[in-house]
């Protein structure tokens, strides 16, 4: 679930570097990976998808928060 949101002004290279499982691309391929990327927006309170649902997507929270709900309780890293 979607805590804030804010305008997108943030270089996504940067971000996908910081990703663990992104941070041993090269930065080449991390510009392929930003340019086959889609930029979605959600309103605080919105879910982005629901437990139990086929992932299609592979999504990196660029600005605000985002709280993870497992069978209706916060699960939520610290």
């Amino acid at each position: 679930m979607v805590q804030g949101n804010q305008p997108r002004a943030v270089d996504m290279t940067k971000v996908l570097r910081k990703v663990e499982v992104f941070s041993s691309l090269r930065f080449d391929q991390l510009q392929i990976l930003r340019d086959h990327m889609v930029e979605r927006t959600f309103q605080p309170g919105e879910f982005v998808f629901h437990q139990g649902e086929p992932g299609e997507a592979f999504y990196v929270v660029a600005k605000g928060t985002a709280r993870v709900l497992k069978n209706d309780r916060d699960v939520t890293p610290d």
